[in-house]
């Protein structure tokens, strides 16, 4: 049962008297203030009366008045609150007037037309209720002044009209007509008080005054219309006090919040005086204990002092000494020098020189020989560093060496902060007294792991200098002249491309950019080019017609970009479209590239070029979102030709100022969104809308477009471009709110280790009830301050053979942000070990939480290191096997919960080079996934060991990307920091910082590489004398490495290719865990999160 009201609620759009106030009063009264003037003795039909107010003003002066709506429940309340005898309501809309033939004398229809698209049909029903010397008074919004030019879109509005439209739409069916202009003003008014006379408006904006007969810029237009003579219809102004204006209160209103949250203020800083005081007594007793540690520590420094000023003394004797025997040595090669016998031997000198020549070539030989050979990276550091020093003098041009030689120097140079706490003492101290984790000195690397990082990338972004480019420039050519020169290809019908080129004003651009095409643009390639010019004030329309095989569109006003493309879309004849700036010079064979795309990839939904400035930088290799919809141009200031920009890739999103996509589509979608005017964004949204339609967005460097940016709207006001940039981000943002959610933040996936349970082999070649956990309780430390024996903490020491454990580690790492592991899978010619942990959760579905697999393919061996000696299972590689292999995981392909890239079930292999052809073997895995019905899988190839360094592209092992793997390769060995303390320790650390660099800071390639990261190394638990670690390993250099990663990833990779691997979840004996310890708690996993949140919060510099 509906209930009666006394009032309706403001819609927004409908207006309410007494509920709104303002310009929206304003406008309403005034024109039914006008209608009353001449309503006087008539039959008046208000036609959307909405609320009824106005019918009853103008019931005062009519004969009577009948006001129709199309709301029952607008109706309803009219007549229950504006009763009279000369006034009805009715139900009705402007398509269908309840109304005889001829009945009305006057019509009055305000905010009426731009509510619906049905114009015509609204106009005839008018006309036939209209007695024949009978009268329209009708309001409309000017588009341009009410939504063009101030960015407002009203969502209210159907179809709103320009001033033309609207004169065209009257003029069809009425001989008189006269206009007024309506705008809500605030300036003076002077009116004669005896003789009426016309009114004159001025203008005064941006310090300019403009003049026109009665208001300028009218927001509506209001047409008495009739087809006899005229009734005289005064303009009149309706006054309301300054203090009541709509401004005044919106800054009242303004003032009032700001004195609102200047209270909460002053009450936040009461409560927190009252903290503070609290906390001062704490803090007196903290300093008290920080002081008496101080004074303790300043002993121990005291005594130190004192030895290394002793020390200092007998180093400046060794220097003196040193200091003579240079001299005299000086003095000596001298005298050789003046001998008669170097004199002599100078043949002998120039024959060695030769020789260092000849000895480049050979270590090129020595290179590739070192790195095939079968052995650690220990042992390659150890050859490096035997022989960089002896034949430096003839590498110092190559780049291994140069490399290793910045190591050497750079290994020492990070701050001495006492960081990690690990020891003062130069005795054994056990981990378990090794200072844990305080919540301040475990992330007291973030800061400057960051700091270095960013050094890095910004020393090597500024050694950047491209030649600039050479562009066709027509500086000191008339106009007419270059237009002259700008030879097209004869029109066809149906085109490959049509070529729209939006232009206002900037002829020379035009030209200019004319000239590229023509000369650059491949006969293999048909195209027709349609200028749309957007009512330019110089020459364009002249000179553009002039050029043959060009199709100039011209606008009668200016529409802006938006609309100007979109009107141009209509005449476009091609099967493709592309929408390129008039600030654009093309390069040679950038057509064919971009239409090329469709053919050579899949799933093409657009496609746009590497833009680069005129000084030869890269301006943008694609673009890529943050989650809040703003966008960052990757590569931009880059160096264009370097590998990682240098392939095509799928993107974000491609820069509207060139965007090559099917004609149908484009219609499809319909153009750039209206949502959008007048501009900004709408190529962001078209893109979106692409992939919305199942299709991909693409970046292709072949074509190379080079690009003034923002030339032809520098002129536009800075405000103006901000106020259009704010709003319509605002609109992307909510548009589009879920798809950036889900798509533009990478997933970490985690390598997961499954020995942690008995299995018979182990049983066999170690002992009993051997477990991972095994070798992790009896490891100790190899030098002061070496964190081992590595204890668990919230797991502890777990078995998996308890399908519970699993469920409370994918709860941790879901908890922190870990969106899957990637599980080691162990297969030797038809025998799978440790399987039990991943086939418990194949058939329980628990726990509920992604996961893909990785086939550690190499051997297991008693040491540990997948190479050839002391095998205990061999791997046995064969057609046979290839097909076994690849049916046993299918099962797990088909699970739910198996991590798929677009569709493709993802799989690791770890070691493809040592397959006899693992192109062969992932092109005869793909034929059975197909016949399978699993469809096509997507393989990923681990870059491990000869791999790291290689840049070796996937495709050459019939692969689709590549994964990597640190530290592998890039850790450079030194001596403990610490006195070492086993005295058979053999082994070598280095710093983790340094490698945390050294990842992030290193190229891309010019392919799909998903970026790894490892929260540490250490593998003392297997290989106790032997073993290699990492110092400074902590979680804010961790979180200060993997932020980077999660930066770079978002730049270079797309949708379901956003992945970053972390080595590992659970390796415990090789120190690389994200799981809880007993020294460092939950601060890794803590990292994780922090880093996440850090790339949604934190803003580029």
């Amino acid at each position: 049962m509906k209930k009666e009201l006394d009032s309706l609620e403001f819609t927004g759009e409908r207006f309410v008297p007494g509920a709104v106030h303002g310009s929206i009063e304003l406008e309403h009264l005034h024109r039914y203030l006008q209608a009353s003037e001449i309503a006087a003795g008539k039959v008046v039909l208000d036609l959307a009366s909405g609320e009824g107010y106005g019918s009853e003003l103008i019931a005062h002066k009519a004969l009577k008045v009948i006001g129709v709506d199309i709301s029952a429940e607008a109706v309803a309340h009219a007549r229950k609150r504006y009763a009279a005898e000369n006034l009805e309501y009715m139900v009705g809309s402007c398509a269908e007037i309840p109304l005889p033939d001829a009945s009305i004398d006057m019509v009055v229809s305000f905010e009426t037309i731009e509510h619906h698209d049905q114009h015509e049909k609204m106009m005839q029903e008018i006309k036939r209720v209209l007695r024949k010397d009978g009268v329209l008074l009708i309001s409309s919004p000017d588009k341009y002044y009410y939504s063009i030019e101030p960015a407002n879109i009203n969502p209210h509005h159907v179809k709103e009209l320009y001033e033309h439209e609207f004169k065209q739409l009257l003029e069809g069916y009425y001989k008189n007509i006269t206009y007024f202009g309506q705008r809500v003003v605030y300036g003076s008014g002077i009116f004669s008080e005896s003789t009426p006379t016309a009114a004159t408006g001025y203008l005064l904006e941006n310090e300019k005054l403009e003049k026109a007969s009665g208001i300028l810029k009218p927001v509506y237009w209001i047409a008495l219309a009739s087809d006899v003579q005229l009734p005289e219809l005064p303009s009149g102004v309706l006054e309301q006090p300054i203090a009541d204006s709509e401004i005044t209160q919106f800054w009242r209103g303004l003032m009032a919040e700001r004195d609102e949250k200047i209270a909460h203020l002053h009450n936040t800083i009461a409560s927190l005086r009252d903290t503070i005081t609290g906390h001062d007594g704490k803090i007196a007793e903290q300093q008290a204990n920080l002081k008496q540690m101080l004074d303790d520590q300043n002993k121990v420094h005291q005594n130190h002092a004192i030895e290394l000023e002793k020390a200092v003394g007998d180093e400046q004797k060794r220097n003196l000494a040193l200091a003579s025997e240079v001299s005299n040595l000086r003095i000596q090669l001298q005298g050789i020098k003046d001998s008669r016998s170097w004199r002599m031997t100078a043949p002998l000198r120039r024959i060695m020189s030769m020789t260092r020549v000849v000895l480049l070539s050979v270590s090129r030989r020595i290179l590739s020989v070192y790195r095939r050979l079968p052995i650690g990276h220990a042992a390659k550091q150890g050859i490096k560093n035997a022989i960089f020093p002896v034949f430096g003098f003839g590498l110092q041009r190559w780049e291994p060496y140069r490399q290793w030689k910045v190591r050497q120097e750079g290994q020492h140079n990070w701050p001495n902060n006492n960081n990690s706490r690990q020891s003062v003492s130069t005795s054994y101290v056990p981990s378990q007294l090794l200072a844990a984790a305080d919540g301040v000195w475990e992330w007291a690397d973030y800061g400057v792991v960051k700091s270095r990082i960013a050094q890095a990338k910004a020393s090597r972004l500024a050694q950047v200098s491209p030649k600039p480019l050479d562009l066709i420039d027509i500086a000191q050519e008339s106009l007419s002249s270059a237009a002259s020169r700008v030879q097209l290809p004869p029109l066809v019908s149906t085109p490959d491309v049509s070529i729209i080129l939006p232009v206002f004003n900037n002829l020379k651009l035009t030209l200019e950019c004319l000239l590229s095409i023509a000369k650059y643009s491949c006969s293999d390639v048909s195209y027709e080019i349609i200028v749309a010019d957007d009512a330019s004030t110089d020459e364009t329309a002249q000179i553009i017609n002039s050029i043959p095989n060009v199709r100039l569109v011209r606008n009668e006003q200016n529409l802006g970009f938006l609309l100007n493309c979109n009107r141009a879309l209509e005449h476009v004849k091609g099967n493709y479209v592309l929408y390129l700036n008039n600030d654009v010079q093309v390069t040679a064979g950038w057509l064919s590239a971009l239409l090329n795309t469709f053919v050579t990839h899949p799933n093409v939904g657009a496609v746009g070029p590497r833009f680069v400035y005129p000084s030869g930088h890269l301006q943008e290799a694609g673009v890529a979102f943050r989650p809040d919809g703003t966008a960052d141009m990757i590569g931009l200031n880059d160096d264009p030709a370097k590998e990682r920009f240098s392939y095509v890739r799928r993107v974000d999103y491609v820069s509207g100022a060139c965007l090559l996509l099917p004609t149908k589509l484009a219609k499809q979608i319909g153009g750039f969104s209206e949502e959008y005017l007048p501009c900004y964004c709408e190529d962001s949204d078209l893109c979106l809308s692409v992939q919305q339609a199942g299709y991909y967005v693409y970046y292709n460097p072949a074509a190379t477009i080079v690009h003034h940016l923002s030339k032809t709207t520098g002129a536009v006001d800075d405000s103006f471009k901000m106020r259009c940039i704010y709003k319509n981000l605002n609109t992307l943002q909510n548009k589009w709110h879920d798809r950036l959610e889900k798509s533009i933040d990478p997933k970490l996936i985690a390598f997961y280790l499954p020995q942690f349970h008995p299995m018979p082999e182990n049983d066999k070649w170690w002992g009993t009830g051997f477990t991972e956990w095994t070798n992790v309780s009896k490891a100790h430390p190899n030098f002061v301050g070496h964190y081992q024996p590595r204890l668990p903490a919230d797991l502890g020491y777990y078995d998996l053979r308890l399908s519970e454990v699993m469920e409370q580690q994918a709860e941790l790492a879901r908890r922190y942000g870990v969106e899957g592991f990637c599980f080691y899978y162990y297969w030797f010619d038809g025998k799978r070990l440790l399987d039990r942990p991943i086939e418990q959760m194949l058939e329980s579905g628990k726990p509920d939480f992604p996961f893909c697999l990785c086939w550690a393919n190499e051997n297991w061996t008693r040491r540990w290191d997948g190479q050839d000696h002391e095998v205990l299972m061999a791997q046995s590689h064969s057609v046979e096997d290839d097909t076994a292999v690849i049916l046993d995981l299918i099962r797990f392909f088909r699970d739910q919960r198996y991590i798929k890239i677009d569709g493709r079930p993802l799989l690791l292999a770890y070691r493809v080079t040592l397959f006899p052809d693992f192109a062969q073997t992932a092109a005869r895995w793909r034929t059975i996934c197909r016949e399978q019905g699993i469809g096509e899988i997507y393989i990923a190839m681990v870059e491990s060991f000869e791999l790291v360094h290689a840049n070796t592209h996937p495709s050459e092992f019939g692969c689709d990307a590549a994964v990597e793997f640190p530290p592998q390769g890039l850790a450079e060995q030194k001596k403990p920091s610490g006195a070492v303390i086993n005295p058979n320790f053999a082994g070598g650390v280095a710093d983790y910082r340094d490698l945390a660099v050294r990842y992030s800071a290193r190229e891309a390639p010019a392919y799909t590489r998903f970026k790894g990261v490892i929260p540490g190394w250490d593998n003392s638990a297997r290989r106790q004398n032997n073993s290699f670690c990492f110092e400074h390993a902590t979680p804010g250099a961790f979180q200060a490495w993997l932020e980077d990663a999660i930066e770079e990833t978002r730049l270079q990779q797309y949708g379901d290719e956003r992945l970053i691997f972390v080595n590992a979840w659970n390796e415990w004996a090789e120190g690389a865990y994200l799981e809880p310890d007993r020294r460092f708690g939950h601060t890794y996993l803590e990292a994780v999160k922090n880093a996440f949140d850090a790339a949604r919060v934190l803003k580029k510099n």
